[in-house]
């Protein structure tokens, strides 16, 4: 079978190519609605006219963004041989999109049977051969489907949910193409910060010219980006903030979910410039960005130095669907959030905003400060003393690579606590003279044994001190009591077993974090008789103190069995917390907190 003549062919645009192709299939006005949306005229145009470039559409879910990828692997396989890739996050991934969306479409459309093999040998399920050239439908998660295959066009499908290292693999393999290749990215919202999964891909979007979508105001036309919610002033500085979807925001009392029905009768979209409201309907929608024929929006480039030939395009949920839906998910997600529980409000703003998520941005939000009218180091007069009429004070210390985290807290007989000295130390030397200078006694002197073991209990051995390390486990059984407490027993280790330095015993403890940060929380949170804190810190205690103690966050898992259940986590910089976590452990073993309603109430929302 000869290949039809391909230079008349090249005229055929994408778009006119998909709406022809869309009278073929049974959901084709869906494929039809899409491409006539004004937002993807300009990703069209922009497509077809540049080779050797990457592409990067950034959209809500649901809107065609994978579509437009389909159509265009369709149509230039009619007009143009090239072998090309299509990568999805996981082998089921791919299989699926290739029975419910791909092969479908592929099939129905009359112009691709004029250059497809009518051999059935030589087409698969994630294979399509034509006379002008072939795809394969591919895992990227899979190194076999990653390595030893080249091909000119690339495209990637949620490139967000890929494993590190893969994108770059991946862009690899059109290297033979080097002024011929595309590379299209489509995607919703992405995920960025330190520990971010998908980096990958927001690393590459940041490289792109970063095309925002802004819709008109019919009344005023001026353009705006269609948020859900506009933080800048309008013109006049004494007006109040204004501008985004508006509603009634209120509760129903019997369920404590969003009242719809009153939401739904004062939903509108206020222009931040002129203050003009439209109500929730196609209509205002259309007046806001035009159609495809006539657009009222446009793209505005945020990146005015991106990488050569790389494109990027971002609109959101709210130029293009109904805005009730919207409200609804948005304030679900935020009683959530409440909650402690940041996964819906994650998935909100990827999926219906297309925006970038930044989870360590929000954790470290209303954060709970209970400041003291104290300073470092002052006297404290409710501070307990123990049978010897030494201060009850206690040492925590973090061990890092290259110095020590030190928290100093007193500790008075109902289990209030003040914060006496916090210091990031370099020598074990600077760590005894600190203790012994805050009246601190050796045995009440504990250090994180996590990392480095070995050093860490030599140094306690050497000075008299003791160890803790943090683990999973949720309590631990006493035998001389037969109760279980958050912290095990004390295991006698001899420090330098097998050196010849001789015996240095040191008193190992294990405990549960999980339950030492809740209880850490709780005690934050409960106020004292006359409403002050029970556990604060002083008023000029240094700013990376605050920072590292609000650096651990509750998220909600879910195990195979599908019972849900709270993790607390922490982020890059969690040393003064885990300092922190460790004196509730010694404020358990000295009984001074710790009791059933403690772990009852330590099920309460995380702090914000």
């Amino acid at each position: 079978m000869s290949a039809p003549p391909l230079r008349p062919q090249r005229r055929l645009s994408t778009r006119t190519f998909g709406l022809r192709a869309a009278g073929h299939l049974e959901n084709g006005l869906k494929l039809a609605d899409a491409l006539r949306l004004p937002m993807f005229t300009d990703i069209l145009c922009t497509m077809d006219a540049n080779d050797a470039a990457r592409f990067f559409i950034l959209a809500p879910v649901q809107v065609g963004k994978s579509a437009i990828g389909q159509i265009r692997l369709a149509r230039n396989h009619f007009i143009r041989p090239r072998q090309a890739g299509w990568y999805g996050p996981t082998g089921d991934f791919v299989k699926d999109f290739a029975d419910t969306k791909c092969n479908p479409l592929f099939e129905a459309i009359p112009d691709l049977r004029l250059v497809s093999y009518h051999d059935r040998n030589r087409q698969a399920k994630l294979r399509h051969s034509f006379v002008t050239g072939s795809d394969l439908l591919l895992s990227a998660n899979t190194e076999n489907d990653r390595t030893g295959k080249t091909f000119c066009d690339i495209y990637l499908d949620e490139p967000h949910l890929y494993s590190p290292g893969c994108m770059e693999q991946l862009s690899n393999r059109r290297r033979d193409y080097s002024e011929q290749f595309t590379e299209t990215y489509m995607s919703t919202g992405l995920t960025i910060g330190d520990q971010a999964v998908g980096g990958e891909a927001a690393a590459l979007w940041a490289t792109t010219d970063r095309r925002l979508w802004h819709v008109r105001c019919p009344s005023c036309s001026r353009l705006f980006e269609p948020r859900y919610l506009h933080r800048e002033r309008p013109d006049d500085p004494e007006s109040p903030i204004t501008g985004g979807l508006r509603y009634t925001r209120q509760l129903i009392e019997a369920t404590g979910l969003p009242d719809e029905a009153a939401i739904a009768a004062s939903l509108r979209y206020e222009c931040p410039h002129c203050r003009a409201s439209l109500p929730d309907a196609p209509s205002s929608r259309a007046a806001l960005s035009g159609t495809s024929e006539h657009p009222r929006g446009l793209y505005v480039s945020q990146n005015s130095s991106p990488s050569p030939r790389c494109f990027g395009w971002n609109f959101s949920a709210v130029a293009v669907r109904p805005w009730l839906p919207i409200v609804l998910r948005w304030e679900l997600a935020q009683l959530a959030r409440a909650r402690g529980d940041l996964e819906p409000l994650g998935k909100c703003i990827r999926e219906e905003f297309a925006g970038l998520w930044n989870p360590e941005q929000h954790l470290r939000t209303s954060k709970i400060r209970p400041l003291g009218d104290y300073l470092l180091g002052a006297p404290w007069p409710d501070e307990a003393l123990d049978p010897h009429g030494r201060p009850v004070r206690c040492a925590t210390i973090d061990v890092q690579l290259e110095h020590f985290v030190l928290v100093i807290r007193a500790w008075s007989k109902t289990g209030g606590s003040r914060l006496r000295w916090c210091e990031k130390v370099t020598t074990p030397s600077r760590l005894r003279d600190l203790c012994m200078e805050h009246g601190v006694i050796p045995e009440r002197v504990y250090l994180d044994g996590r990392h480095e073991p070995d050093y860490v209990k030599r140094t306690a051995a050497q000075f008299g001190w003791r160890v803790l390390i943090g683990e999973k486990d949720k309590d631990y059984l006493h035998s001389a009591t037969g109760l279980r407490r958050i912290f095990s027993e004390p295991r006698l280790i001899d420090a330098f077993a097998g050196t010849a330095h001789g015996e240095g015993k040191i008193a190992e403890f294990r405990f549960s974090k999980q339950s030492a940060l809740s209880r850490l929380h709780m005690i934050r949170t409960i106020p004292t008789a006359d409403g002050s804190p029970m556990w604060t810190a002083p008023k000029n205690a240094p700013e990376w103190y605050f920072k590292e103690i609000d650096a651990h966050y509750r998220t909600k898992k879910t195990a195979t069995d599908g019972q849900q259940y709270w993790v607390w986590e922490g982020w890059k910089e969690d040393h003064a917390g885990d300092c922190e976590a460790m004196q509730i452990v010694f404020a358990s073993m000295a009984g001074l907190i710790g009791s059933e309603s403690l772990e009852t109430a330590a099920e309460a929302p995380a702090p914000r």
